[in-house]
């Protein structure tokens, strides 16, 4: 967003040109892991010139393509078993949204017993460091991740519906809190099937 500012405040078309150039370096980045998978290149085009990609980064600017580069490096890394700096990659991408840190679960797991531990330490520290400064600077109701936590459910699919169920049995102020406890608990359950699985393994 700075680099965007400092180049043209508030222009659309150079967000966009930025995002473009995002999409580029993945695209760089996904060749050649395709190379190294021994896999054709012209599976990029599925995802190149997919429409819903070409509709959300072209036509909307949607800021999601940030995320593409520090993912596609992160399955770099990974597969030329680098996973410090997978998790360093999924990090970054996490500042950006919050979703790539569920990737941290299934990349440490793929550590030795003793690893795991260490690895999904330095993955939330990692992650800690570089979402803190939204933290730091704006705590405010209307603050990306303030408002983000509290209020956010548009294309929610799934957890619209639990919020309107716990909505039903706690009223509609705490179905929110409700619905988040409610999710947050199913994940946690997850955590801790996947890592059974891991150590039984």
């Amino acid at each position: 967003f700075a680099l965007s500012a400092a180049i043209n405040r508030f222009d659309l078309d150079t967000w966009r040109m930025l995002l473009l150039a995002c999409e580029t370096i993945a695209l760089l980045i996904l060749l050649r892991t395709l190379t190294l998978l021994g896999q054709s290149p012209l599976w990029i085009a599925c995802w190149w010139i997919n429409p819903l990609l070409v509709r959300e980064a072209a036509n909307t600017a949607h800021m999601d393509a940030l995320l593409l580069p520090w993912l596609a490096a992160a399955l770099y890394c990974i597969t030329t078993r680098r996973s410090r700096l997978a998790l360093a990659a999924i990090a970054v991408a996490a500042s950006i949204k919050l979703w790539p840190a569920i990737l941290c679960l299934w990349l440490s797991r793929r550590q030795l017993p003793w690893r795991w531990l260490t690895a999904g330490l330095t993955a939330a520290l990692l992650i800690a460091a570089v979402v803190a400064p939204m933290l730091l600077i704006d705590r405010s109701p209307d603050s990306g991740l303030v408002a983000y936590s509290g209020r956010w459910d548009t294309n929610g699919g799934i957890f619209s519906v639990i919020r309107d169920l716990a909505a039903v049995v706690v009223g509609e102020g705490n179905a929110q809190l409700a619905a988040r406890g409610t999710v947050l608990a199913a994940f946690g359950f997850w955590i801790l099937r996947v890592t059974r699985q891991f150590s039984s393994e």
